[in-house]
């Protein structure tokens, strides 16, 4: 037990609980041994979560307790994730096509992995049609209703036809072997030779504007954890399909 210090300059660990919490409540899952419940409980926090995210997987951790025990502890600690974090209203950015933006960095991989919390949420019973509604609006966003480019533009790389040409990304922009790959590449103008399929991007900023660059990173960077709640939202909007839950949505920019 402790925490991880070999990256601090770019990742540094504000703790391990989240970490701990999910570890037990998993365990418990798969074993139904009522310790490693207990074990989760003594690790749980119910302060509302800022975001789900690499370095804070608390409120994950809240819903699958919620999901154990049906306790309104925890029920009360996934409902103000939303109420007091991420609907409009309760200090977070909207853009103007209705991304909820938490920050520069990634700006997407938030968004997307809030709206994976908000399907399991509804799932278990928490304001299903309203959160139902906010992720699948957060997902279509990401894929299509915005206004860049023209509109219809994805930020999951190589989905329709319009989405990032150049991201930040040394395997997708380096030539084919034998030819050297070096940092000219980076600065390179033209499309990555390589399309990075399914790669979701940082994303736009607090105004919607984006920028297709391969040396802005912050835009234009991929990362495993953008893709891990974007696809799992995913994942949870086709089960909507399959069994015919899928909400009425009211994008802004269709």
């Amino acid at each position: 037990m402790g925490l991880f210090h070999g990256s601090d300059e770019f990742y540094p660990s504000s703790g391990d609980k989240d970490d701990l919490c999910e570890g037990a409540i998993w365990l418990h899952k798969a074993t139904n041994d009522v310790t490693y419940l207990n074990d989760a409980k003594s690790f749980v926090e119910t302060d509302s979560a800022w975001a789900y995210e690499w370095d804070d997987k608390m409120v994950g951790c809240q819903a699958m307790l919620y999901e154990a025990t049906k306790s309104n502890t925890y029920k009360t600690a996934l409902e103000s994730f939303f109420t007091e974090n991420w609907f409009q209203g309760a200090g977070i950015d909207y853009t103007p096509c209705g991304l909820a933006w938490r920050d520069k960095w990634g700006s997407l991989g938030y968004s997307g992995s809030a709206a994976f919390i908000a399907l399991v949420a509804a799932d278990l019973g928490i304001q299903s049609t309203k959160l139902r509604q906010w992720a699948v609006e957060q997902i279509n966003y990401i894929l299509g209703d915005n206004h860049h480019s023209g509109g219809c533009y994805s930020f999951e790389i190589g989905y329709g036809s319009s989405y990032p040409l150049r991201p930040h990304h040394s395997g997708a922009s380096c030539p084919d072997p034998p030819a050297h790959c070096s940092f000219t590449q980076l600065d390179a103008s033209g499309p990555n030779p390589h399309v990075l399929t399914g790669g979701i991007v940082g994303g736009p900023d607090q105004n919607d504007n984006y920028h297709d660059v391969r040396t802005d990173y912050v835009q234009n960077e991929v990362a495993i954890d953008y893709n891990a709640g974007f696809h799992a939202a995913v994942a949870g909007i086709v089960h909507l399909e399959v069994a015919n839950q899928m909400p009425t949505t009211h994008n802004k920019c269709p």
